[in-house]
């Protein structure tokens, strides 16, 4: 492992540890507002120009904490799916988490329909008017997965993401997704609220993975939603809020292609000692939101 690797390593260790291993929602919530202080300035610069948006492309209820689209609603989507279709081809299956590979794109051309897309005024502003400032690109990654045997484990277990107290991540089939798929299943946020409550919700330790058994005892059939659909249908969903769970790929299903965009805010427990996503430096950003989006 090279020097850089290595500090990026213990960078993510440190945020790990100080806003997720011991922490549960109140203390979050506390952590974020000491954080949005300190980034006041550009909390109120990224407030402002909300004003400058276009319309949201889904409007995402608080209540829910997701939306979803069909094909062809969103404009670009079809180059979305061949890119990813092409990238993924150079990527093969990892060891470590055999259900799932999780390739992040640390680098992309201002060209590529990836960046477009994250870029469309329409998704910058649904993830906008959630959070209540114009977010920042925190990643653009490819999801594959394939099936796997049982047990499970990891992210095909309910959690919910650590990096900041409310986030956006907008997941783009590339592939058609079935209940055989193993899709990206959420409870609604209400109901995620109150399980967390009962069972003592940590973003680490013991209490971060739930199996069934934990979770759909206390929620109601209405209160899970699997988000199945053709290959360019979009899901818009806060991760922090809903519990998920994903990757339950059945025998014979084909592998389940996805494509996640993340949006944080800038007082994100994950960009505490870390840079969000930055484009080639190929990319000439006239637009301000623009601008904000890519920090």
């Amino acid at each position: 492992m090279d020097g850089d690797s290595r500090l990026a390593q213990l960078a993510h260790s440190a945020r790990w540890f100080l806003f997720a291993k011991t922490s549960n929602d109140r203390r979050r919530a506390t952590y974020w507002r000491a954080l949005a202080g300190l980034h006041r300035v550009q909390m109120r610069r990224r407030r402002s120009s909300l004003d400058r948006l276009h319309s949201p492309a889904v409007d995402i209820p608080a209540s829910r904490g997701f939306a979803t689209c069909a094909p062809g609603h969103i404009d670009g989507v079809d180059a979305v799916i061949d890119e990813v279709r092409r990238m993924r081809a150079q990527f093969p299956l990892g060891d470590e988490r055999p259900y799932l590979l999780d390739q992040r794109l640390a680098r992309l051309d201002p060209s590529s329909p990836l960046l477009r897309f994250a870029l469309h005024p329409g998704v910058v502003a649904a993830a906008a008017r959630y959070l209540g400032v114009v977010p920042k690109l925190a990643g653009v990654t490819i999801l594959a997965s394939p099936h796997v045997p049982r047990p499970f484990s990891g992210s095909q277990l309910f959690h919910s993401d650590w990096e900041d107290v409310r986030q956006v991540k907008v997941f783009v089939h590339c592939s058609d997704v079935t209940d055989a798929s193993g899709p990206l299943t959420a409870v609604v946020a209400d109901a995620s609220r109150r399980v967390k409550q009962e069972v003592g919700y940590v973003y680490g330790g013991d209490h971060f993975r739930l199996t069934d058994d934990e979770v759909l005892p206390r929620v109601s059939e209405a209160e899970v939603v699997r988000f199945t659909g053709p290959a360019g249908s979009a899901t818009f969903l806060d991760t922090s809020a809903c519990l998920h769970m994903g990757s339950r790929v059945e025998a014979g299903a084909g592998e389940r292609l996805v494509v996640q965009f993340q949006y944080l805010t800038p007082a994100a427990f994950d960009l505490v000692l870390k840079r969000p996503y930055r484009p080639t430096r190929q990319a000439q950003r006239t637009d301000a939101v623009d601008r904000l989006v890519l920090a």
